[in-house]
């Protein structure tokens, strides 16, 4: 006969490390109606001329954890804050291209990234990305989240891509520990001769194991 017992589950570490992330991005990114993310530099992301990048604009961000890049689609050159640079792992006098840019990427990321900026740059639209970057002295892989959009020129046309990165490893990693403790706890709970379940405060149930199931001859829904 099985045992019925009542558990609470809760991976604290990673919890509070995730919520940790949250409030970064939230404070570096901003949050705006209907809770989505809006770009601190979206009046300077709507007009055209001069990029974000230069001069006083750039100085507004090097303060903080946020970087600047700006591909400039008439040269090809990539332009970059020294926060962008470092979360890059690039040297301060390193030059950079679209082609050198990608080429920094996770080979699985590459080509969604791609496609991602091919369209924003199409259709002027918005660009927002997490993507891995593979540093070119240490080869270590950094978690960056990218959002931004083109900048339309007089004649109508985009001149160029800008990007604000920030640097979400921190908030990656803790995302993957929680899923790699919750993937744990299942296969405990999935193995245990007893029945276990979750209650949360409300008095609903948000987890059942495999016993459970067979039990009670309930099916999931």
């Amino acid at each position: 006969m099985r045992t019925a017992l009542r558990i609470i589950y809760l991976d604290r570490a990673a919890e509070r490390g995730r919520r940790r992330a949250r409030r970064q991005i939230t404070h570096g990114i901003g949050t705006g109606e209907g809770g989505r993310r809006r770009l601190q530099v979206g009046a300077h992301l709507e007009a055209g001329g001069r990029g974000i990048t230069r001069g006083d604009h750039a100085a507004r961000f090097e303060g903080g954890k946020l970087g600047v890049l700006e591909l400039d689609l008439a040269t090809d050159r990539v332009e970059c804050t020294l926060q962008c640079r470092a979360d890059l792992g690039l040297p301060d006098a390193a030059t950079l291209d679209q082609a050198g840019l990608l080429a920094l990427l996770h080979p699985e990321d590459r080509e969604r990234i791609r496609h991602a900026m091919q369209a924003a740059i199409a259709t002027a639209g918005e660009l927002e990305a997490e993507y891995r970057v593979v540093r070119p002295v240490d080869r270590s892989v950094r978690w960056i989240l990218a959002r931004g959009r083109p900048l339309v020129g007089p004649a109508g046309r985009p001149t160029h891509l800008i990007n604000v990165t920030l640097d979400i490893t921190e908030r990656k990693l803790a995302q993957q520990a929680l899923e790699a403790s919750e993937r744990r706890f299942r296969t405990m709970a999935d193995t245990a001769p007893a029945m276990l379940w979750i209650t949360e405060p409300d008095g609903s149930c948000s987890f059942l194991s495999l016993g459970w199931y067979e039990y009670t001859g309930q099916t999931e829904a």
